[in-house]
């Protein structure tokens, strides 16, 4: 083996601790911060995050809800056409007469 391949080596190997280091201490203050952030925290406290985002959640669906309703009846003046132009051609159709047959046994 040649030195320089050595020395190569170890450089390398030194950049890649150093990596890891780095995203060792980025884990850890992520950590710390997440602990700091939720330590008033109880399970009544999540409890009532919970149910206000159930409630957020229904609430959101219900006016999703209506603005669909708004959307489909902004379309109503074209069914209303529609419609007209229906019973318009219902009535253009005339119905074939059938012959009197004699029916008996």
């Amino acid at each position: 083996m040649d030195i320089m391949s050595i020395i190569f080596a170890f450089w390398a190997s030194m950049a890649c601790n150093l990596v890891v280091f780095g995203m060792f201490a980025y884990a850890c203050a992520r950590i710390m911060r997440y602990e700091k952030a939720t330590r008033g925290l109880d399970w009544q406290a999540i409890a009532d995050i919970t149910g206000d985002i159930g409630a957020l959640k229904r609430s959101i669906q219900r006016l999703n809800n209506r603005l669909n309703g708004l959307e489909k009846t902004s379309s109503a003046p074209d069914a209303l056409a529609e419609l007209a132009l229906l019973h318009q051609q219902q009535q253009n159709v005339t119905t074939l007469q059938q012959p009197n047959r004699a029916s008996g046994g």
